[in-house]
This record gives structure tokens, sequence and C-alpha cells, in this order.
């Protein structure tokens, strides 16, 4: 969406560790998990999209997900491609997926 590109190594071995994390945000407002992936939804979904992710997990009425502006004026800065040209020309699977969820 910004320029940028996807490499796939045929012999790289990749993998993802999980654990347990408490996040430290809560004393100064920001609410951890939450407050990251609605920063995420706001920063990089477009509205017919980002409707999706809110049915999902709720409201942000009662949330605040701190300042963007940053991460909008960088978005901007690199020239990035919004999230419906992402789904076209990237995942284009992901509007038939998304219909099939919203069917059930």
């Amino acid at each position: 969406m910004c320029g940028g590109s996807v490499e796939v190594i045929p012999c790289s071995v990749t993998f993802h560790l999980s654990r347990v994390h408490r996040y430290s945000h809560e004393s100064k407002g920001k609410g951890g998990y939450r407050w990251n992936t609605d920063r995420i939804a706001e920063t990089w979904l477009d509205d017919n999209y980002k409707k999706y992710y809110y049915k999902r997990v709720g409201d942000t009425k009662d949330r605040n997900y701190g300042d963007i502006s940053e991460n909008l004026k960088l978005k901007e800065k690199l020239g990035c491609k919004n999230f419906t040209w992402f789904v076209k020309n990237v995942h284009p699977k992901l509007d038939d997926q998304i219909q099939k969820v919203e069917t059930r």
C-alpha cells in the first residue's frame, strides 16, 4: 500500500512464538490490545471495511485510541494507497470472504 514489497523466500523457516503479555497502557488511558487494533483500523481501513472491524469488536464511543494524526500524515507523505486498492490488487478474494461471513 505504501510502495514496499513482500518477498517469498522458498527455503526460509518462519515461526511465531505466542506468550501471555500484559500491556502497561491501561494506567495511561490506553487499553492495550484493543487500543492498538483500534489505531490500526482507524489508520488503515476505509470506512466500508472499518464497519466490519467495529461490528466485530464493538463501537469505540467509550474508548480512546489516542491521536493518530502523525500516522495519517506519514501515510499521506508516503503516498500510501487505500485499503480498497489493497483488496482489489493484492487480496481480491477478501470481499468474497467478507460476503460469506455476512450471509451467515
